[in-house]
């Protein structure tokens, strides 16, 4: 007889394989005989994360693995979105068919490669197939050179803001593992190895660890050569998408994390890679919401860069990731997957 619980389980082998901002992993389980319940955890959510769309993003892509997995270990899964405190979602199991789905064996391969991209063009039936748009939420992509370029100066200029904040800074420190055994022992967060910084790059990183030497560089306007290696790698690539949505509920950012995962994984099947970029969606959304410590002179620039986005993806969207894609050597290394958090 079939063990509903054990094969639940075998699932979330693959879902955990899901992004999440910084690598954070924001979800907890409760496993029963034949449910799922999906909590997020806040002590895993960035310091400033409004209406918690990073962890509902990768909570969404979670749930888009438990889809495929399910269907392709032989099992039907139905999920009812809950939103109540901490639980977000119940789902429940019981026996189907196995099927396949051409994504299944992408889950687990599927990175984020932060080289620099072949300059290689991106077939055209490959980019449509990529170009989604699903009730509220769609991905827009980007080849015209003069765009792409625009949309790098304006990721500089947000993550050069996100220096100059001492709570962003800190975050991003702790979340960063500068050794293996760091990384095998937490097996979460940013291994330094995965950033393609190079040996010159990581010393930086290390040096700019203190925020007192951090706030000189920003003091001298030095901070702006920290966000260039994102403006290069931006410009360099064929192509750039943006994850939109019309609107900013708990539910639009689940529905765009499914879409997000699907985008990814089918450029993985297509032996392509993905870089996100969540500073400008998350800044601006921030901004939107009051859920922020900008300055004034952060305002102002910020709604600068808001005003060029929109006039980019149209009125009305709402920008929920940025992305560059392209062909490229395989990355250094992969970030790890904690054990399952499972509750009892």
């Amino acid at each position: 007889m079939l063990n509903l619980k054990q094969e639940i389980l075998k699932v979330l082998e693959y879902a955990v394989w899901a992004p999440s901002a910084e690598n954070n992993q924001p979800w907890l389980f409760r496993v029963g005989e034949n449910e799922l319940q999906i909590f997020f955890d806040p002590q895993r959510e960035l310091l400033f994360e409004p209406h918690h769309m990073f962890t509902f993003l990768s909570i969404g892509a979670l749930v888009k693995n438990i889809k495929i997995a399910a269907l392709c270990l032989g099992l039907q899964v139905k999920v009812r979105y809950i939103f109540h405190d901490n639980l977000v979602a119940k789902l429940s199991f019981e026996p189907g068919d196995k099927r396949d789905h051409d994504l299944f064996p992408y889950i687990k391969t599927r990175v984020t490669n932060r080289k620099r991209y072949f300059s290689k063009p991106i077939a055209d039936q490959i980019l449509k197939k990529l170009s989604i748009q699903k009730d509220n939420i769609a991905v827009k992509i980007f080849q015209d050179k003069t765009i792409i370029r625009r949309i790098a100066y304006l990721v500089m200029r947000t993550e050069k803001i996100r220096f100059e904040i001492k709570s962003t800074h800190e975050e991003l420190y702790h979340n960063l593992r500068f050794t293996k055994e760091e990384e095998e022992r937490k097996r979460d967060g940013l291994y330094i190895k995965t950033l393609e910084l190079g040996l010159l790059g990581e010393l930086v990183l290390k040096i700019l660890r203190y925020w007192e030497i951090q706030n000189i560089i920003n003091k001298l306007r030095l901070n702006i050569l920290l966000s260039i290696p994102s403006y290069l790698l931006i410009r360099s690539s064929p192509c750039v998408g943006i994850l939109c949505s019309t609107q900013t509920d708990s539910m639009s950012y689940i529905r765009a994390g499914e879409v997000w995962q699907e985008v990814w994984l089918e450029l993985a099947r297509n032996n392509l890679y993905l870089h996100p970029f969540g500073a400008p969606p998350l800044f601006i959304t921030a901004l939107e919401t009051g859920e922020n410590s900008f300055n004034e002179g952060q305002q102002r620039s910020l709604g600068k860069i808001k005003e060029e986005f929109s006039a980019l993806i149209g009125e009305g969207q709402k920008m929920v990731m940025i992305f560059r894609i392209g062909y490229a050597p395989p990355p250094s290394a992969k970030s790890l997957r904690r054990d399952l958090r499972v509750k009892v």
